[in-house]
């Protein structure tokens, strides 16, 4: 009796462990832990997107320095300076339009990086007024080379060139709290000096 017992018991027992055995019971726990891995691979990565999320919200960008008329901004190995930010004088060829005036902002641009640098003003000179952005304008530069002999920096400059001129710009009369931005390269997000610039001087 106990022998046919201990017999039940045994074929019981074979049996269960041949069911969890089964091929399908183990792509069963197989497809569970795929699951299990994946769920926590998700898990990891929305804790790493909070985690930077929260360290770009508190970070806190270093505010930027504003230079006056006669500083030098050493950048990216150039070394700029401005001198002066002045109306042009009138001439009875060259004329602003309408409510607009001439002016020039005097600046040296020294190549301090050790390699040969190019310059390209109408992507690296900016003015700004009144919320506004003005490029160079043609006229104004004209203006300025014939009256001043000042001509815009710009293409091709060798190690430790030193260039002197003016980036002459058309905006409207009268503005106020002028400032100009050189940056050091072509592209938008190119590190940047700006020097404030206050009204444009009576020539």
């Amino acid at each position: 009796m106990l022998t046919k017992r201990y017999h039940w018991k045994l074929e019981n027992g074979l049996s269960s462990l041949q069911a969890r055995l089964a091929p399908g019971s183990a792509r069963t726990g197989a497809a569970n832990g795929a699951r299990v891995f994946a769920s926590s691979v998700r898990w990891l990565a929305l804790a790493g997107a909070a985690a930077l999320l929260f360290a770009a919200c508190s970070a806190r960008p270093s505010p930027e320095r504003m230079y006056s008329l006669g500083e030098t901004a050493d950048l990216d190995g150039w070394r700029v300076t401005v001198h002066g930010f002045a109306v042009l004088p009138s001439h009875p060829v060259v004329q602003p339009r309408p409510g607009q005036v001439l002016c020039a902002v005097e600046v040296t641009l020294e190549n301090a990086s050790g390699q040969i640098r190019y310059v390209m003003p109408e992507r690296q000179m900016l003015l700004e007024t009144e919320g506004r952005t003005f490029a160079l304008d043609r006229d104004a530069s004209l203006l300025a080379a014939r009256l001043r002999q000042w001509i815009v920096p710009e293409g091709e400059m060798s190690v430790n060139e030193i260039a002197r001129g003016a980036a002459s710009y058309q905006i409207p009369l009268e503005s106020q709290d002028a400032r100009w931005t050189f940056r050091s390269g072509l592209l938008p997000w190119s590190p940047r000096a700006t020097f404030v610039l206050g009204s444009a001087a009576a020539p």
